[in-house]
């Protein structure tokens, strides 16, 4: 390179390189470094070198010199409207040139991340240099240089949303971490959000979390061998992989762990050809596979590997000692010939759990001389399968009380309809009724809509707009506003057994339409005992009401449907809907003043509740442990430690207040009490230590991907009239039908179906670990 020599070249001598980096020019700073050229002329001289021969078929006749660096001053000394520029001019080959507009262009400031990206790779493929060169060119870090290298994995919707400002750099460096094109664009949806104010929802922190949540996966964890180099075609071993985080530590500073598989999919992938590779060797040596809606049936738990009626082999909770089946019992299955049963766990892709069923295990432990272990895994499986007998027999109590209090509705509404016909209160009174309607029917979410439009035989296309369709144009909007009232009272709430009060808007309009809610209820059992009678006869001794479930095999099974006769109903003279609503209205009022605790004794309404259910439901006054079952807890039961539980020194035992599920009956009386999703997270208790509790805020719903949504969960609304708004999970309908979102900006909460929804995860609260919940999420109800 030859020494520069200062000149002023005509502009229309003068042609931009062919290989600028720059690539982007802001129009609105041309113009204004324009503006200031116009009052200053051009301050810096521009770089340049003679004409090089290969450009000169391709240019002007006239033109002498192209731009090594400059372009930017010379575009707006030609909007100023110069004829001449002053120049620097060297003598430099085509290499040299690029060299030098790399690294004169990479020091600017206003060089748009991409333009700089673009840069250092030019640099590095046309000089030869590796990134810590560079660095040292430009006064940069390594990392500094790796960041902006790797924004060139942007996928085009990215690098837009980078140019046009929606995303920064270090967000969109988040982005292009992710190697699949469709994950990546989905990532950008998520992190670029905006609220009602129009401001980003995600900060980079909050970012950068949910992308390592949503889109990487630990490799530690993998039930695949991560050194399979023949596992899936083309993808190596994960050691080797460049898309692992150790294999490039300068990119993923924020990450722990240098074992993180940044590519979902390859993951993904890994574990079906694993699963699949285990099945055919599972299927060569003869051994059973579960899978689909049975393995579902005997996972229900998402958190738990817990397989209902089997035993883990190699999990020691199902052991009777601290060591796992498999390693007690490794020789003797081999041994007698014994196969496990795998069962594909559903909550996680590629997964088999090895189990057998608990009379297998009791079978090969006596075998192997070990009575104590036997007779205690025996006991264990009699008292789950009296723990799940009972539990079944709840379920079917429960379907019960809903089939006859349905059956009031159905023979209520019936009446209503032949009295209604043809009847009205007037133009005014009929609109005030429709719009009262109105109110009440768009509350509902779609799967109680799906109900009533089956009653009124509406189709079972858009349920809920067909519902609301038929309240804006009945004739008798006075029936459909009792209907209405019905409805919204005519589910059976079993932690109020004994007491009806939540079903009394329903025994009100029955009554006043002079249906005997009491024959039918009778109706209902009878329809019900004969049903089970016919299924199969019962055992000598059993009670026939409420009727027990049939053995299923899966805990939970509901109960077969009855359809009731045609209750008898008193007779009485024609009642209209508006005059029913004011006899209901009236009704309710003095209901509930009636009901209404003193101030001399506030307790007195529960009292009341527990003395008017405690013949029903075999509860008795225990004092502080009132509430707690004789015959004890069910599996899967949700219970809460009770406040202040000490330990055998008398300090304040950790798992106080922390609400669970019951895992397994250590023995009668006794339970083991999961309480977390970790190995740790489980106590044991006495019954006396534990309380009910309604399960409604440890409910787990799929949204409409089939990701989980629980309490605390951030969630979008995908559905709805509130599309793309975002909240937080404040609760659950009791039936889990429904779930009840507080919306970023809005006072009230409002409910949605699960598919209306899609989850972020990340819970601001433990719900399995914070007691008590906040008035605001809280469905509970503590015995």
């Amino acid at each position: 390179m030859s020494d520069p020599t200062f000149q002023l070249l005509a502009l229309s001598s003068i042609v931009e390189s062919d290989r600028n980096p720059r690539t982007y020019f802001d129009q609105a700073a041309l113009d204004e470094l324009a503006e200031d050229i116009r009052r200053r002329g051009v301050m810096q001289p521009i770089l340049m070198r003679p004409l090089p021969g290969r450009r000169v078929p391709e240019t002007s006749k006239g033109v002498t010199h192209e731009i090594i660096a400059g372009a930017r001053r010379f575009r707006a000394a030609t909007i100023a409207g110069l004829q001449v520029v002053p120049c620097y001019i060297v003598e430099m080959d085509d290499d040299a040139a690029l060299e030098a507009a790399l690294v004169e262009n990479l020091k600017r400031k206003d060089l748009s991340e991409l333009e700089e990206a673009h840069g250092y790779e030019a640099l590095m493929k046309h000089s030869g240099l590796n990134a810590d060169q560079v660095a040292d060119k430009i006064d940069k870090s390594r990392s500094y240089v790796y960041g902006r290298l790797k924004l060139l994995d942007l996928q085009p919707g990215a690098r837009d949303a980078l140019r046009e400002g929606k995303i920064d750099a270090s967000k969109a460096l988040l982005l292009a971490r992710i190697p699949d094109a469709q994950l990546q664009q989905q990532a950008l949806k998520d992190i670029s959000r905006t609220n009602f104010s129009g401001d980003h929802d995600m900060g980079y922190r909050a970012a950068a979390e949910h992308v390592q949540r949503t889109y990487m996966l630990k490799l530690a964890e993998a039930k695949f061998p991560r050194a399979d180099e023949t596992l899936v075609a083309g993808a190596g071993a994960c050691k080797a992989c460049p898309k692992r985080t150790g294999a490039n530590p300068d990119l993923f500073t924020d990450v722990k762990s240098a074992d993180v598989c940044t590519d979902p999919k390859c993951y993904r992938a890994k574990e079906d050809a694993h699963a699949q590779r285990q099945r055919a060797e599972a299927t060569e040596r003869g051994q059973t596979i579960i899978d689909g809606r049975e393995a579902k049936a005997l996972m229900p738990n998402s958190w738990s590997t817990r397989v209902e009626g089997y035993l883990r082999l190699d999990d020691a909770q199902d052991s009777p000692t601290e060591k796992p089946l498999r390693s007690l019992l490794g020789k003797q299955m081999a041994a007698e010939g014994v196969q496990p049963v795998l069962v594909a766990n559903p909550h996680k892709n590629g997964e088999l759990v090895a189990v057998l069923p608990a009379e297998k295990v009791a079978e090969l432990l006596k075998a192997k001389g070990d009575g104590k272990a036997a007779d205690s895994v025996a006991n264990a499986s009699k008292r789950n399968e009296e723990a799940e007998a009972r539990a079944a027999k709840e379920d079917a109590r429960r379907a019960l009380e809903a089939a006859w209090r349905w059956a009031v509705l159905e023979a209520t509404w019936a009446k209503v309809k032949e009295e209604s016909a043809n009847q009205s209160s007037g133009p005014k009174l009929d609109e005030i009724t429709r719009h009262m309607a109105l109110r009440n029917a768009s509350g509902l979410n779609q799967d109680n809509a799906k109900r009533l439009c089956k009653l009124l035989e509406l189709g079972k296309v858009a349920p809920k707009d067909g519902l609301l369709d038929w309240v804006r144009t009945t004739s008798t909007p006075g029936a459909a506003m009792l209907l209405l009232i019905m409805f919204a009272e005519v589910e059976y709430q079993h932690w109020r057994d004994g007491d009806q009060g939540s079903n009394k808007g329903l025994f009100l309009v029955a009554e006043a339409f002079g249906v005997d809610k009491d024959a039918i209820e009778a109706q209902t059992r009878a329809n019900t005992r004969a049903a089970k009678a016919s299924e199969k006869k019962p055992a000598k001794g059993e009670p026939g009401d409420p009727p027990a479930a049939q053995a299923s095999g899966v805990r939970g099974a509901k109960a077969g449907k009855t359809k009731p006769s045609a209750a008898p109903a008193a007779k009485k003279s024609k009642t209209s809907p508006e005059e029913a609503m004011q006899g209901i209205a009236a009704a309710m009022q003095g209901a509930e003043e009636a009901a209404a605790p003193t101030a001399a004794d506030p307790g007195a309404a529960d009292a009341a509740q527990r003395d008017e259910g405690a013949a029903d439901d075999g509860r008795v006054d225990q004092g502080d442990n009132a509430g707690v079952p004789l015959a004890g807890f069910v599996l899967g039961q949700v219970v809460r430690f009770r406040d202040n539980l000490k330990s055998a020194g008398g300090k304040r035992r950790k798992v106080s207040g922390l609400a669970g599920t019951i895992e397994s009956v250590i023995q009668p009386g006794r339970y083991m009490v999961r309480y977390g999703s970790a190995a740790h997270e489980a106590a044991t208790a006495d019954a006396n230590e534990l309380q009910t509790v309604e399960a409604t805020d440890t409910t787990v719903l799929p949204d409409h991907r089939g990701a989980d949504i629980a309490l605390g969960h951030r969630v979008k609304v995908v559905g709805d009239q509130f599309k793309d708004a975002w909240g937080d999970v404040a609760g659950f309908a009791i039936d889990g039908s429904s779930v009840l979102v507080q919306l970023d900006g809005l006072e009230s909460e409002y409910r949605f179906e699960p598919g209306e929804l899609e989850s972020q995860g990340k819970p601001m609260l433990n719900p399995q670990a914070a007691w008590p919940f906040p008035k605001t999420y809280s469905k509970a109800v503590a015995a």
